[in-house]
């Protein structure tokens, strides 16, 4: 009988360790992804539904130019531009396809020129700097 219900409690372990497709993170050209949104704020597909991963884009050179998460198709989480010499142009958070937290901007010196903060994409504070 202890035999019996050992085997019936490790059945599970056994054929629940499988590889789940679905829990895998997608990275996908941003080429690939279709944008049925606008430009501010885009809504992505990817093979006819909502993209759920990383979306990136690059430079001829071969230099990553983009890179930012999405869920159900919006955006979320930390998007990040660079320049074609690898320096971070834009960095910005965003939540349920809308700005939400820092969005910060550095110049091609690599000076930030601003760091401001929103909620819901309306900007809570500004903080232009010289």
């Amino acid at each position: 009988m202890k035999k019996l219900l050992l085997i019936l409690l490790c059945l599970p372990l056994l054929f629940g360790c499988g590889t789940n497709n679905s829990n895998d993170i997608n990275r996908v050209l941003i080429d690939e992804l279709i944008n049925k949104g606008d430009k501010d704020i885009p809504i992505m597909y990817f093979e006819s539904e909502l993209f759920n991963g990383i979306a990136f884009d690059i430079f001829p050179n071969g230099q990553l130019e983009s890179e930012g998460k999405f869920k159900e198709g919006k955006r979320e989480g930390c998007l990040k531009i660079w320049d074609e010499n690898g320096e971070l142009f834009f960095e910005g958070n965003y939540k349920s396809g809308l700005r939400d937290g820092a969005i910060k901007m550095w110049n091609e010196k690599g000076v930030l020129i601003f760091h401001n903060l929103y909620k819901n994409d309306i900007m809570i504070e500004d903080k232009l700097i010289d």
